[in-house]
């Protein structure tokens, strides 16, 4: 079926994203929307999930699963690409960042960790540093 539809123009064919096996196909808007963002430069953001999250989609587009999708294990993404993962208070990195970015990678994990916590016990009292907070925020 999709083949036919790109015999006739209506969607493209290829390798699009990376990890996934076999032909993949999409509308051109689409094909377009993705390429113009691989030309992006990095914006170096920083973005902590949950492993169970929905978004957490490490184990569908790669061949070696990041984490198991287990709520209290966490994804660190930089620009979309897994680089670390806490599981149990211990962290994988993924990636070499650097020891400045590895040490902001890991306060970030104790600091979502904290906001979790604070949800689950819904305590209304977890004191943040406001240094690193902003630091994370403006993560390189």
């Amino acid at each position: 079926m999709c083949q036919r539809l790109e015999a006739r123009g209506e969607i493209l064919g290829g390798r699009f994203i990376d990890g996934l096996g076999g032909e993949q196909f999409a509308l051109a808007e689409a094909a377009e929307a993705l390429i113009h963002l691989h030309r992006q430069p990095s914006t170096e953001k920083l973005v902590i999930i949950s492993a169970a999250d929905p978004l957490n989609l490490t184990q569908s587009f790669s061949t070696d699963p990041v984490s198991p999708r287990a709520f209290s294990h966490r994804i660190a993404y930089l620009d979309g690409v897994p680089v670390a993962v806490w599981k149990e208070g211990d962290i994988h990195y993924v990636r070499d960042l650097g020891q400045d970015k590895n040490r902001t990678v890991r306060e970030a994990f104790t600091v979502f960790t904290k906001q979790i916590t604070q949800q689950t016990t819904r305590s209304s009292s977890v004191d943040y540093d406001q240094d690193l907070l902003s630091k994370i925020r403006n993560f390189p």
